[in-house]
């Protein structure tokens, strides 16, 4: 049976030059339909689901054949997804992907147990870049179970559907993270959370005042900011209020303070922008000069090159850079600090697990159970 969906070339074709421009045709479940009338088609044949399928037709079924996956799960799939595709074909030999035989054209159906566990091996030895120092760098423990996840859940899914005949995940091993250790420290302190609010305040630009005052006093995510509009905007009771899509496409309300609300209007108002609280505007909320929404990975770039460059002597000896994310775990050691109830911090922070929010504040927590810090009788209190 032939089809013709044209969604990209072989698995064998792609490389580098054209992943990105690729990555909108997958962000897109326009093929999806088509592509599951073939799976039906499969059925009727007695054939298994994938069997009219080519290698980048499973990996876009893979992508949409999840109503829990949003859009910035499905882009880091397929960047993960297409840098393994990338790899395999650019440094074969230095993985030891030593294939025979192509079967059926395919890269996947062509690849054995032995070739998962040398990638991931090769993964964790070789360095992806070097820094400006020329120092190189290796993945992360964090990364580095992210993209060994992903591979497994999408081979996995291909041998649940047929489309692969042996389980090749079988010698890949799960990365096992210490959170104490292996996650980086986003800690910041409630001392340079003021010292950056106050810089910024006098600095006389609204962009930067608007954007990172509002992350430092709502505690949302870099894509919650990103994906705003005006119409998420509310004034009730005398309070304003920002509804923002946190993980899961679940929604929630943040409170904005009044100079909040006032920075915002101030931000749009140098974009030129209206500053109407408007129910039926679906336009972003922030925006760049162009006018179009701020990316995440754009917006956390212009974040972290913008608090380096103003070379605060809070942030002195930091080794790494501040990103949106920084300022989340900054609102939940504020509110901390203010004596706010954790659960009260975890419902704002839009946490499941309040487990992940104690996260946030443990080592502040540690401090301040330090036996040494309430000592109070005897003399042994003027020693200190």
């Amino acid at each position: 049976m032939e089809h013709h969906l044209q969604i990209s070339p072989s698995s064998f074709e792609l490389d580098s030059k054209i992943s990105s421009q690729f990555l909108s045709v997958f962000m897109k479940n326009d093929k999806f339909a088509d592509l599951d009338k073939l799976v039906d088609q499969s059925e009727k044949d007695n054939k298994s689901d994938f069997y009219y399928f080519s290698d980048m037709e499973v990996l876009y079924y893979y992508i949409h054949d999840s109503k829990s996956r949003n859009e910035k799960t499905k882009t880091e799939y397929i960047r993960e997804l297409f840098q393994f595709i990338q790899n395999v074909h650019a440094h074969a030999d230095d993985i030891g992907i030593d294939i025979e035989h192509v079967k059926e054209g395919s890269l996947f159906k062509s690849l054995a147990p032995r070739h998962l566990k040398n990638y991931q091996r090769w993964l964790e030895k070789t360095p992806f870049k070097s820094d400006r120092n020329g120092k190189e760098r290796y993945y992360s423990k964090s990364s580095l179970a992210r993209k060994v996840n992903i591979l497994i859940s999408f081979f996995n899914y291909l041998t649940k559907k047929g489309y692969l005949d042996q389980l090749i995940t079988a010698k890949m091993e799960y990365v096992k993270i210490d959170k104490k250790k292996d996650l980086p420290n986003r800690d910041i302190t409630v001392e340079q959370a003021e010292a950056l609010l106050e810089f910024v305040e006098n600095l006389e630009h609204p962009i930067l005042n608007g954007l990172i005052s509002t992350f430092l006093l709502c505690g949302i995510r870099n894509n919650e900011l990103c994906t705003a509009r005006v119409c998420d905007l509310s004034y009730e009771s005398g309070d304003y209020y920002l509804s923002v899509l946190g993980k899961g496409d679940e929604r929630r309300e943040v409170w904005l303070s009044p100079k909040t609300f006032k920075k915002i209007k101030q931000f749009r108002e140098v974009r030129g922008q209206s500053t109407q609280i408007d129910k039926n505007d679906e336009s972003p909320l922030f925006t760049t000069f162009t006018g179009k929404a701020y990316t995440p990975s754009y917006l956390s770039k212009y974040i972290k090159n913008a608090v380096e460059r103003f070379n605060l002597e809070a942030f002195e000896g930091r080794k790494k850079p501040i990103s949106p994310h920084h300022f989340r775990h900054g609102f939940a050691q504020i509110s901390a600090d203010q004596g706010v109830p954790l659960y009260f911090i975890q419902e704002t922070l839009g946490h499941k697990h309040q487990s992940t929010t104690e996260g946030y504040l443990e080592k502040n927590m540690k401090r301040e159970h330090n036996a040494a810090r309430h000592w109070n009788g005897g003399n042994i209190k003027k020693f200190l």
